[in-house]
């Protein structure tokens, strides 16, 4: 199942296929996952398919105490596709 998640999130991602916010609001659920690989695609999906807003919220309101388990890897992530 997870090789799954991380699939369709990747894929999401490469092909940038404009998401909408009920499915957005679904993705950002995948950044608290324990699973690094999970909380990276959803990373990289939720910046190239529409959620970059959500995605910068997320990392802040975590450094506030609702915390992703993964921060550095997502802060990370997120810095590695401003570049792309």
């Amino acid at each position: 199942m997870i090789d799954l998640v991380k699939t369709l999130l990747a894929r999401l991602a490469d092909e940038e296929i404009a998401l909408e916010d009920e499915t957005l609001q679904a993705v950002v659920q995948f950044l608290y996952s324990e699973n690094e690989q999970i909380a990276q695609s959803a990373t990289s999906c939720l910046f190239f398919c529409g959620g970059r807003s959500i995605l910068d919220e997320r990392i802040r309101i975590s450094k506030a105490g609702m915390s992703i388990p993964h921060l550095d890897l997502v802060r990370g992530m997120k810095k590695l596709c401003e570049g792309k």
